[in-house]
């Protein structure tokens, strides 16, 4: 877990400064209160997400669109 980030409300929204993949925002956890943890459970269950559904041909041209751009796209370097 990593970036949790809260933003203000509109119209008080700022940019978030991400510029490259490797940016990290945020923290790392979710603030709390201390006083309210009772417990931490440790567990070897594997987190049950939503399943994947298949590719329909509509996400399939989005994908072949989105990797030919960022092929096409000139990298500027700093």
């Amino acid at each position: 877990m990593h970036d949790i980030y809260y933003v203000e409300r509109a119209p008080n929204t700022k940019p978030i400064n991400i510029c490259a993949a490797g940016d990290r925002i945020g923290m790392p956890y979710i603030p709390c209160n201390p006083s309210k943890i009772v417990a931490i459970i440790e567990s070897d269950a594997v987190d049950e997400g939503i399943p994947d559904s298949p590719a329909d041909p509509e996400y399939e041209k989005m994908s072949e669109l989105l990797v030919d751009f960022l092929k096409k796209k000139e990298v500027k370097k700093a």
